[in-house]
C-alpha cells in the first residue's frame, strides 16, 4: 500500500512541474503546435562580430574564417592536393605528401590559379620541390596567376615532355627543369629571368625566349638537346648557358644584349652567329662550335675575352668592329681556317698577344680598304677569296665560301682585277680546311705551293696537282678520302704527313719515279726503269719505311 502511494505522489510532482514550465513559455501569442518547444536565446552582451558570407553560400550555416583554413588540405577536382600555408594554397609533393599521393598525380595535369577552402579562394604558389622525381607527369599546364616556378620543381621529372608557362611567370628558379624530360616549353611574354641550370640536361630541341627576358643564368640549358633558339631580349647571358648544346645550330642574338658570359655556347654546333648588341663576350664564350662558320658581332662592342671562338673548325669569316678596346688572349686559337675582318685602323689591346696563334688572315679596313694587317689586299672572286701581292702581281688562294658549296673546286691560273691580272701561285694555310662539301680540286698549272692543312679532313676524293708545283706543306691532305695521288716530276719538298690518310693506295710521279704503298700501309719509293732492284728493295723493306718518307728531298 505504501509503495502504490510514493507511486502516485510522483507522478503528481512531475505533471506539476511541467505544467509549471509550458505556463512560463508562454508569452501570450499564438500557442505552439503539440510538441514544439520554444526555448529563446541568451541575450547577448555587446554586438556580434559580422560574418561575411562566400559568394557561393549555400545556405548552410558555413561561418568558417579564411584563418580557419591554415594548413588545411584540399583538393582539387584532378585529385591533386595543395595546404593552406601563409594564406596561400601550396602544391608540395615533395615534402607534405604521401607516397601514396604521389603514385595517385595525374599524368596530365593543369595547375590551376587558385583552389577553395570552406568557400574562400587561395592563390596557388607550386613550392620548390614540389613535383621533384615524379616521373607520372608527362605535361603541365600552368594557368595564368602562378608567378614563379621554384628551385627544382620539376627535376627528374623524365618522362615530362611539354610545358606552358604563362605571362603571369616572372622567375624560373635555379634548377627548375633539370634532368627532366621536358621537349617543349612554350613560355609567354612576362618572364624575366632564367635561373641557373634551369633546363640544364634536358631534352629541349627548339625555344623561342619571351621579349620581356633579362636575364639567362649560368648552364641556364647546358647540355641539353636544343637545337635553335630565339633570344627575343636579354641583357645578360650567363657562363656556360648554352655551353655543351651540340645540336645547337641556329641561335638569334637580340638588340638590346650586353655581355655573353665565359663558356656561353661553347662546344655547340653553331652555324651562324649574328650578335646584333653586346658590350662584352666572355672568354671561351663560343670556343668548340665546331660548325660555326661566320660570325658577325655588333658595333657597341667593347671587349672579347680570351679563346672566346677558339677551337671552331668551321668558322670562315668573322667581323669585329671598330670600337673593340681589348681581345682577349687566343681568341681564335684552333680555329684552322678562313679569315677575319677589323674595322679598327689600329691594333686593339692584346691583338699581337693572340693574332699569331689564330691561324686567320685578319683583315683590316675592310669596308673601304680590304687590306690585311700587313698591308695586303683581300678581293673574292668567284667562290674564292685571295690575297693580293701588288709588286709581284700574284695571288694567294686564303679562304673559299662555303655558304655557296662546290662539289668541285677548281683554282686559276690567273685572275683580273681593276684590270690588272694576277698569277694564282699559292693555296695557303687552311684554305680548304674541312671542306667536307668538296670532292675534287682541278689546281691550276702556276701554283708552286699548297701551304699547311690546305684541304685537312676535307671530303677531297680527287685532286688534279698543277705542272709547277714545287712543295706541299704540313698535313696538307691529311686526313682526306684520297686513294691515289699523282706529283708531278717538278716538285722539290713534301712536308711531314702531307698525305697522311687512310684511304691513300698509291702516290705516283708523272715520270719514271714513283712511291707505292705496299704492307702495314709502308711506302717504297721505286724507279720502274730499273726492275731488279726494285725486286731486291721490294725484299728488304723494314718497318721504318712508312709514310714519313715523303718527309725528304726528292
Amino acid at each position: 500500500m505504501k509503495k502504490k502511494t510514493l507511486a502516485i505522489f510522483f507522478i503528481v510532482v512531475l505533471l506539476t512541474l511541467a505544467l509549471s514550465v509550458f505556463a512560463a513559455c508562454d508569452d501570450g501569442g499564438d500557442e505552439l503546435p503539440d510538441g514544439v518547444y520554444y526555448i529563446p536565446p541568451k541575450a547577448p552582451s555587446g554586438d556580434l562580430p559580422e560574418v561575411t558570407k562566400p559568394d557561393d553560400y549555400d545556405g548552410i550555416a558555413n561561418y568558417y574564417t579564411r584563418e580557419d583554413c591554415e594548413w588545411k588540405e584540399v583538393t582539387d577536382s584532378q585529385g591533386l592536393t595543395y595546404k593552406i600555408r601563409n594564406g596561400k594554397a601550396v602544391i608540395d609533393y615533395f615534402r607534405h605528401s604521401s607516397d601514396e599521393k604521389r603514385e595517385k598525380i595525374p599524368e596530365n595535369i593543369v595547375i590551376p590559379t587558385s583552389v577553395q577552402c570552406y568557400g574562400y579562394d587561395f592563390e596557388v604558389e607550386i613550392a620548390e620541390y614540389a613535383f621533384y622525381q615524379i616521373d607520372r607527369l608527362e605535361s603541365v599546364v600552368i594557368e595564368n596567376g602562378v608567378k614563379v616556378i621554384g628551385i627544382y620543381t620539376f627535376a627528374s621529372c623524365h618522362n615530362l615532355k611539354s610545358v606552358v608557362i604563362p605571362a603571369s611567370v616572372e622567375e624560373i628558379k635555379e634548377y627548375a627543369f633539370i634532368h627532366s624530360g621536358v621537349e617543349s616549353v612554350v613560355i609567354e611574354d612576362g618572364l624575366r629571368n632564367i635561373g641557373v641550370s634551369a633546363f640544364e640536361y634536358t631534352e629541349l630541341s627548339g625555344l623561342t625566349l619571351p621579349d620581356t627576358l633579362q636575364r639567362i643564368g649560368e648552364r641556364a640549358f647546358y647540355g641539353s638537346a636544343i637545337q635553335s633558339v630565339e633570344i627575343k631580349s636579354a641583357i645578360g647571358i650567363g657562363d656556360y648557358a648554352f655551353s655543351n648544346c651540340v645540336n645547337l645550330k641556329d641561335v638569334t642574338f637580340p638588340n638590346n644584349l650586353e655581355e655573353i658570359g665565359t663558356f656561353a655556347f661553347s662546344n655547340t654546333n653553331i652555324q651562324s652567329a649574328n650578335i646584333q648588341s653586346a658590350i662584352g663576350i666572355g672568354e671561351y664564350a663560343f670556343s668548340g662550335c665546331a660548325n660555326l662558320i661566320e660570325v658577325t658581332l655588333p658595333d657597341n662592342l667593347k671587349e672579347i675575352g680570351s679563346y672566346a671562338f677558339c677551337d671552331s673548325a668551321y668558322l670562315r669569316v668573322m667581323t669585329i668592329p671598330a670600337s673593340v678596346e681589348r681581345i682577349g688572349y687566343s681568341i681564335l686559337d684552333n680555329s684552322r681556317g678562313g679569315w677575319l675582318f677589323c674595322e679598327a685602323e689600329q691594333c686593339p689591346e692584346g691583338w699581337d698577344e693572340w693574332w699569331c696563334k689564330s691561324k686567320l688572315y685578319v683583315v683590316w679596313d675592310c669596308n673601304d680598304k680590304a687590306v690585311t694587317k700587313d698591308g695586303t689586299r683581300v678581293v673574292k672572286d668567284g667562290i674564292l677569296y685571295y690575297a693580293l701581292s701588288e709588286d709581284a702581281a700574284t695571288a694567294k688562294v686564303v679562304c673559299y665560301d662555303n655558304w655557296s658549296p662546290r662539289k668541285e673546286i677548281t683554282v686559276p691560273s690567273q685572275i683580273t682585277v681593276d684590270g690588272k691580272v694576277y698569277e694564282v701561285t699559292e693555296i695557303g694555310d687552311y684554305a680548304f680546311v674541312r671542306g667536307t662539301d668538296i670532292k675534287k680540286a682541278v689546281i691550276g698549272d702556276s701554283v708552286t705551293m699548297i701551304g699547311m692543312y690546305a684541304f685537312y679532313e676535307s671530303s677531297l676524293k680527287e685532286v688534279v696537282l698543277p705542272l709547277n708545283l714545287e712543295a706541299i706543306d704540313f698535313y696538307a691532305f691529311a686526313e682526306t678520302k684520297l686513294t691515289q695521288v699523282v706529283l708531278p716530276e717538278n716538285i722539290k719538298k713534301i712536308y711531314g704527313d702531307a698525305f697522311d690518310t687512310d684511304t691513300l693506295e698509291s702516290v705516283e710521279f708523272t715520270g719514271h719515279k714513283t712511291w707505292r704503298k705496299v704492307v702495314d700501309g709502308q711506302y717504297v719509293y721505286l724507279d720502274v726503269s730499273d726492275p731488279v732492284n726494285n725486286v731486291e728493295i721490294l725484299k728488304n723493306i723494314s718497318t721504318s719505311i712508312m709514310v714519313w718518307l715523303l718527309d725528304i728531298y726528292i
